[in-house]
């Protein structure tokens, strides 16, 4: 589990109304076993002859995946929503570090109607295979994002980056930790600086840029971006 679960999973543990149900990959997928047989034969020659009894050959070309916090043990059993009916129970949804390689074109559409059409939420965070890096430029979940990916931003990486609330975020109360503004600003400005930041080309017309990050130079980049989508609202979190 990345550092973003473990403290969002810790600070939802006291409140009734909000459920995080999660799936995390603990091993990625592997290539399938390539059987040395005849031309076009793909299980083990072995089993030739044996109607491949007992031999699954897809089976090592799956990633490994737990579940967290399920209601039941039928629920996400079969992995990330394939169906309206299983992703449109939820309210939100948050991708965190996976690539876009994850997921099947279709669940990719289907997420962006989970948004638009459903109304739901959705947030990425920030991450070695988040956003451009991740390989999400030109997919239907980067068309609904608030930042382009389109072109590479050279940002020299890693770095130091210090994290300020814009005029947008100290109006928007789920930005804010604190009950009073004096409060707010000497939590932000005790934050230790942050070292992972995904640099993006550009912010989208009609999206609102609630925090951003500063380098020792003084250089500013986006870090916390929303915008409305459809029925629903998705946010971009640049940094990890």
């Amino acid at each position: 589990p990345t550092w973003e679960f473990k403290f969002l999973n810790r600070a939802i543990q006291d409140d009734p109304q909000v459920r995080m149900v999660s799936l995390i990959r603990i091993a990625n997928r592997e290539p399938k076993f390539q059987f040395l047989g005849r031309p076009g034969e793909s299980s083990n020659p072995l089993f030739r002859g044996f109607g491949n009894q007992g031999e699954d050959t897809g089976s090592y070309d799956k990633p490994v995946i737990i579940r967290l916090n399920t209601k039941d043990e039928f629920e996400l059993r079969g992995g990330f929503p394939k169906t309206p009916e299983e992703l449109f129970q939820y309210q939100a949804v948050i991708l965190g570090d996976i690539e876009a390689g994850f997921f099947t074109h279709e669940q990719q559409a289907l997420l962006q109607r989970f948004v638009s059409e459903r109304g739901g939420g959705f947030l990425m965070l920030g991450g070695a295979e988040s956003f451009r890096q991740g390989g999400y430029a030109g997919t239907p979940i980067a068309s609904m994002l608030p930042v382009y990916l389109d072109r590479p931003t050279d940002v020299a990486l890693p770095s130091m980056w210090k994290l300020t609330l814009t005029r947008d975020g100290w109006l928007q109360p789920w930005t804010r930790l604190r009950e009073t503004e004096a409060g707010e600003k000497t939590r932000v400005d005790s934050m230790p600086p942050f070292e992972v930041l995904n640099p993006v080309d550009g912010i989208k017309p009609g999206a609102s840029v609630l925090a951003t990050v500063s380098d020792p130079t003084g250089k500013t980049y986006p870090a916390l971006v929303a915008q409305r989508f459809g029925l629903g609202r998705t946010a971009a979190l640049m940094i990890g």
